[in-house]
């Protein structure tokens, strides 16, 4: 893994993949961009398989976020509320992933340390 985040390129379209740190299961360079995990995640490909073959949301590539209370939280997995099991395994398996929110028949994982950051709200 890189001291810093760099420039990456995504390692499945090609597009830039933003500015995060380096997984040591890509190649130098490369990561994924936001629109690729979707699209990989769309086909049903696991939370787990995605975080072992390319990182941790927010720091290895862009996650997605969950508004709760007026902030802003980092994504680092979604399961169906019908998948505990599967939900509770990744929360063992990676040290810090706890639940954020239960809704809409989805559990919602973010690390345990991730305070979310404020909404701001436009103000037209």
């Amino acid at each position: 893994m890189s001291a810093r985040p760099r420039p990456m390129k995504c390692a499945c379209c090609g597009g830039y993949a933003g500015k995060f740190h380096q997984h040591w299961n890509q190649d130098t360079g490369y990561g994924i961009c936001r629109s690729c995990v979707d699209w990989i995640a769309s086909r049903g490909e696991s939370p787990e398989s995605i975080r072992f073959t390319y990182g941790k949301a927010g720091h290895n590539y862009e996650a997605k976020q969950h508004r709760l209370g007026g902030r802003l939280f980092n994504v680092l997995a979604e399961f169906f509320e019908t998948d505990a099991d599967a939900a509770n395994a990744y929360m063992t398996k990676y040290h810090g992933a706890s639940v954020l929110a239960v809704e809409d028949g989805r559990v919602i994982l973010a690390d345990v340390a991730d305070e979310g950051v404020p909404v701001v709200e436009d103000s037209v």
